[in-house]
């Protein structure tokens, strides 16, 4: 499964979404999800981040290719994460989707959660790639 998120700043501030479900649910993720059948990555990250957070953005580079293997009840699935980093175009801040995973979007200033309220995912991306351009 390819799963694509984007990392976008401004002003010492980070765009995360709170994750509304599953084990993960009240931690904070990077916008971003899971690709459709024949969907290009990009593509992937408009449409998730759209969702998510109602904003719009350009692709500034990839920042991370990787893959893993996560289990879910038993079940194993192996996943390829890309990371981009992103610059916020336009749009109104909050979350669009309806009955989707998240519940809430917003601007966090660097430094003020703990790698505990984010998800790993998040909190690895924020702590390498915040702050640094590709």
């Amino acid at each position: 499964r390819l799963t694509v998120y984007g990392l976008a700043e401004r002003d010492g501030q980070v765009l995360l979404s709170r994750l509304c479900r599953g084990e993960m649910a009240g931690r904070w993720n990077l916008p971003g999800g899971g690709a459709d059948f024949g969907e290009r990555p990009v593509e992937t990250l408009a449409r998730e981040l759209y969702e998510e957070t109602g904003l719009t953005a350009d692709v500034d580079g990839l920042l991370d290719a990787d893959a893993l293997v996560v289990e879910h009840d038993g079940v194993a699935e192996w996943i390829v994460v890309l990371l981009y980093r992103i610059t916020v175009t336009g749009g109104t801040l909050g979350v669009t989707e309806v009955d989707g995973s998240t519940d809430h979007a917003a601007w966090v200033p660097l430094g003020t959660l703990r790698p505990e309220e984010m998800t790993a995912r998040a909190a690895l991306a924020v702590g390498r790639f915040a702050g640094r351009r590709p």
